[in-house]
């Protein structure tokens, strides 16, 4: 375990700093002069205690945090304080209180997802997917820690319970690549295409680390089905066709691992995110099981595939993992239901199973 106070090598000397601020807090602080730290972003340090939701001061000890490095745990939701007066003469308002949010991204994504109650899992889909559960307690086993899943805080004292999957990367590293080459691609009418092909198509392993570093991805694909003796994808149609459904199964996957080691019975999927506006991708994604997927509110995050605007209504879609084939039908219009989106759900008599 390398101890925080031993990165001076690479330029971070905790033991000269008087305090440590997360991005979020830091400009919290510069806006208001008070130095607090937000739970949910704080969580993603490592350094809660995942059950009493503050810090852990024996693992700080072991890796040489020492105490009162990072100011005090707040809440989403708590007042800070007022905007200094050179900040508001210079932005040219005054009297404003600055409020703390969710300020992981993935908190404010998932608290706006229309949960009707927990029978529901989530995709927050980008550049990266994380998928998960909401939960009111943390999942602190073995197996969730095999399986690469985490245990976040969320907004009103819950748990996202998740994991990391691939997400638009690929596609938008694929389209980098050939428009590096000197060609104009339209991601949008592939897309559009790749939605209304039913033809078959090799699925491969998105998780897969050659993925991940920035490179020629059509040539890694390729060499991974070269690999494993499958068909690759002979044209750009054909590649983008792969990568959606294989985002898709990697999604699906990772929904039914959420369910099994939470206990939980996902009856519903909701995507939310730039990357849930490639519908062929939700077109695609089968699960254990009949499931219905809705659409939340989509993150203010740039992608390659943004290309739908969210109308009055939510659409509600029904996925049968048997056809892998999806029935979209016309939702409800939007509601508020303890502070959260909500739409009406396609009914279903089964959903993904949990252990229990």
């Amino acid at each position: 375990m390398r101890r925080l106070s031993d990165l001076g090598a690479y330029g971070i000397t905790f033991h000269v700093a008087d305090n440590a601020l997360l991005i979020p807090d830091l400009i919290g602080f510069w806006l208001t002069g008070t130095m607090v730290t937000e739970r949910t972003n704080a969580s993603t340090t490592g350094l809660l205690d995942v059950r009493t939701q503050d810090w852990d001061r024996d693992l700080c000890g072991r890796l040489g945090v020492r105490p009162g490095l990072f100011p005090g745990l707040v809440d989403a939701g708590t007042a800070i304080g007022p905007v200094r007066p050179e900040v508001g003469s210079w932005i040219g308002a005054t009297g404003l209180t600055v409020t703390t949010v969710g300020s992981h991204d993935t908190a404010s994504a998932v608290v706006g997802v229309p949960f009707f109650g927990d029978d529901a899992a989530y995709i927050s889909c980008g550049t990266w997917g994380l998928v998960g559960v909401e939960l009111e307690k943390p999942v602190v086993t073995a197996a969730g820690r095999a399986a690469n899943f985490t245990n976040e805080a969320g907004v009103d004292g819950r748990t996202r319970f998740l994991t990391h999957v691939m997400g638009t990367w690929l596609l938008s590293e694929t389209v980098r690549g050939w428009e590096a080459a000197g060609e104009r691609i339209d991601l949008v009418a592939l897309l559009r295409a790749a939605q209304d092909d039913e033809g078959p198509i090799t699925v491969f392993d998105v998780q897969d680390p050659r993925f991940v570093p920035p490179g020629d991805m059509p040539s890694r694909i390729a060499a991974y089905c070269a690999e494993r003796d499958l068909a690759p994808p002979v044209d750009r149609l054909t590649l983008v066709r792969s990568i959606v459904r294989s985002l898709a199964a990697g999604f699906a996957r990772a929904v039914e691992q959420a369910a099994t080691l939470s206990g939980r019975r996902c009856r519903a999927i909701h995507l939310v995110g730039a990357g849930r506006r490639t519908r062929c991708c939700a077109k695609r994604s089968p699960t254990a099981a009949n499931d219905s997927s809705s659409p939340g509110p989509s993150r203010p995050q740039l992608s390659a595939t943004s290309w739908s605007r969210p109308g009055p209504w939510v659409p509600s879609m029904a996925i049968s993992s048997r056809s892998a084939h999806l029935r979209s039908c016309h939702g409800a219009p939007c509601s508020v239901m303890r502070g959260r989106l909500t739409v009406v759900r396609v009914p279903q008599n089964e959903g993904v199973a949990g252990s229990r």
